[in-house]
């Protein structure tokens, strides 16, 4: 993972905590969700560029 990639994931991670309420706990849970996502638009956007 490149130090950009960690940076998209740490803020999406935020913005989908954020949107749950602000939970105690269960960072992780957010972080993993976050991470697939990115992943996810990672591998769209390689596919689309013929990557």
């Amino acid at each position: 993972m490149k130090p950009d990639d960690e940076e998209l994931i740490r803020n999406r991670a935020y913005e989908l905590w954020e949107r749950a309420g602000r939970p105690q706990g269960d960072g992780l849970k957010y972080w993993f969700q976050a991470a697939e996502e990115v992943q996810s638009t990672f591998n769209r956007v390689g596919v689309l560029e013929g990557r």
